[in-house]
């Protein structure tokens, strides 16, 4: 008996914490499952996305580049929208 209220709280818990994380589970778990992320014209869903649930944005694209590069967030990312233009 003394077990139920410790499972029901703990549930709770997770479930309340499940909640206020949302979407930032997703890309956490896109970034930690390092699977391709194939897309295209996508720099402005990466940068959204970081902007959103990863940190600031630097003030200037190349710092932005090298600090999703040092995060391995775009070492998965495959843009289409390059192919396409040359």
């Amino acid at each position: 008996m003394k077990d139920e209220p410790v499972n029901e709280k703990e549930t709770l818990i997770n479930n309340l914490f499940t909640q206020e994380m949302g979407f930032s589970l997703v890309v956490d778990m896109l970034i930690k499952a390092a699977k391709p992320i194939i897309g295209h014209n996508m720099i402005y869903d990466i940068i959204y996305l970081y902007n959103q649930f990863i940190g600031v944005l630097p003030e200037e694209y190349s710092d932005f580049i090298v600090k999703v590069s040092i995060n391995s967030i775009l070492l998965y990312i495959v843009e289409s929208l390059f192919p396409t233009c040359l």
